[in-house]
């Protein structure tokens, strides 16, 4: 987000907020921004949480990880809470933060693609003409792991979650300079097996 490495300009409660982001860089050249999935940059102050960071909405988890059913953030014992948030930044009516409670039982990584789908419909269909950037940040790869039940026998769902997201029919969108859309994805949990791939979380093959 900041084009930094978190190890010298994080701190213990997230991304320091001396740093400016990339979306609030692209805030100031009047993109509309949206951040979709795992935040974990830091949610102590409102200050650190995305739409006081450039974006002006988000939907996700505040944490680094949470049950993908249930929701409930996976931070160790005594450390877990509900953790599935919309918030939305309006120039008139200031902050409106909600706690997603209807979408219990809906596997998350399935509503982030339907949430990028509908920023991205809102994008080409809107009233707006500016630009966009979209952050789709999947948390899976991360513990908990929790497959679809659709999945326990191949566990496809990671790929299946982002190829809708890329293969979207983003030629709707007639005007290519409205769009500016990343994807960002986590790297493998410890004992995930990577094919090729070496190494996992925390490990120098990160």
């Amino acid at each position: 987000m900041s084009g930094n490495r978190a190890v010298y300009y994080g701190t213990e409660h997230g991304l320091a907020l001396s740093e400016t982001l990339l979306p609030q860089k692209l805030k100031a050249a009047n993109y509309n921004t949206y951040m979709i999935g795992k935040w974990h940059l830091g949610f102590a102050d409102w200050a650190m949480t995305p739409v006081r960071r450039g974006f002006d909405y988000f939907f996700g988890m505040y944490g680094g990880s949470a049950t993908y059913r249930t929701h409930m953030s996976y931070e160790g014992p005594r450390k877990s809470g509900y953790d599935l948030f919309e918030d939305t930044l309006h120039p008139e009516e200031g902050l409106k933060h909600q706690v997603v409670n209807d979408r219990k039982g809906t596997f998350s990584e399935l509503l982030y693609t339907e949430k990028a789908i509908e920023k991205i419909d809102e994008s080409a269909y809107g009233a707006s003409n500016n630009p966009f950037f979209m952050v789709v940040a999947y948390s899976n790869p991360h513990a908990p792991i929790e497959p679809m039940d659709r999945d326990l026998e191949q566990n496809s769902h990671i790929d299946n979650e982002v190829g809708t997201y890329l293969t979207y029919p983003l030629s709707a969108i007639h005007n290519p300079r409205k769009m500016c859309a990343v994807l960002a994805q986590g790297t493998s949990w410890q004992g995930a097996q990577g094919t090729s791939w070496q190494g996992a979380q925390g490990t120098s093959w990160q």
